[in-house]
């Protein structure tokens, strides 16, 4: 791959973002302190304004055009959550720790995609720390919880992708054991 990659630079390509996945075993435990709660039917519109945009902003930042960015968020989140949160196979959390709501997730079982109810595959479609919380674990505590769901689920592995250029959620990942199975490359043409 790193071979491949070397071409692929040379030849003006840049990375979009990348594809991880990890096989899941064992429910792992969560921080003392650390809760994990559905959300609340009352939470989900402004949960759901704000990854929406932050979607569009990534798509953009990863070179699509901004029509391109915000079409791509409004045909993904009506694809993804066409019941909010009660679309089936579909999990909202919310992290409060010691009291205070500190993150939320998103994760589905890939119901849609061919064979991957028969793999046994759940993906993350987002997993943020609000901004003042970042930096103290919360989101491994997110992603650990993200695991918890998806064997719950009867899910085997636990897919999920991260942008170009996120290298603290890259490396978040890579502690927690996902391997990365695919590159997503961009070339801008003219």
């Amino acid at each position: 791959a790193a071979t491949a990659l070397g071409l692929a630079a040379a030849l003006g390509y840049r990375e979009r973002g990348r594809i991880m996945i990890k096989p899941l075993r064992e429910p792992p435990e969560l921080p003392s302190g650390s809760a994990i709660r559905a959300m609340a039917e009352a939470d989900y519109p402004a949960w759901q304004a704000h990854r929406r945009a932050h979607y569009a902003r990534s798509a953009l930042d990863s070179g699509l055009t901004r029509e391109e960015a915000e079409a791509k968020a409004d045909t993904d989140y009506a694809t993804l959550l066409p019941h909010g949160p009660a679309t089936p196979g579909t999990v909202l959390r919310v992290l409060a720790h010691d009291g205070t709501d500190v993150g939320t997730l998103w994760v589905a079982l890939r119901a849609g995609e061919p064979d991957a109810e028969e793999r046994g595959e759940a993906y993350v479609y987002s997993v943020e720390v609000a901004e003042g919380h970042r930096g103290h674990g919360h989101g491994r505590t997110l992603m650990l919880a993200a695991e918890r769901d998806s064997l719950a689920a009867g899910a085997r592995s636990l897919g999920l992708h991260v942008f170009g250029g996120n290298t603290t959620a890259l490396r978040l990942y890579e502690s927690l054991g996902y391997e990365v199975v695919e590159y997503n490359l961009i070339k801008q043409l003219l």
